[in-house]
């Protein structure tokens, strides 16, 4: 499967994607909304943990990165939901926990 990226993910972040996909795997997609910060952006969130940034229009992939709590739970209020899926919040904070380092990649 060949996946469109920008240059930032493609070659900036090729450590932290690399990382990303060996310790907690991509995942499948549970929750897409628009981005509010960077607009004509969707902000994407997989079973996994992992939160994607891609473009509205495109679907290019801008970057990904190890998702938090109040990250997630943002997007899940955003579309009316008080809290996000019990077995997303136990993989968020596992994953925030035993990878830390990928926070600093």
């Amino acid at each position: 499967m060949k996946t469109n990226m920008t240059y930032h993910a493609r070659e900036e972040r090729v450590e932290r994607l690399t990382a990303i996909i060996d310790c907690l795997g991509i995942g499948e997609i549970v929750l897409e909304v628009p981005d509010r910060i960077h607009i004509g952006s969707v902000r994407c969130i997989t079973d996994t943990g992992v939160m994607f940034i891609k473009g509205a229009d495109n679907g290019v992939i801008i970057t990904a990165f190890m998702a938090s709590v109040p990250q997630v739970s943002s997007m899940y209020h955003q579309i009316g939901f008080n809290k996000m899926p019990h077995y997303l919040y136990q993989r968020i904070v596992q994953n925030n926990k035993k990878y830390a380092f990928l926070k600093e990649i």
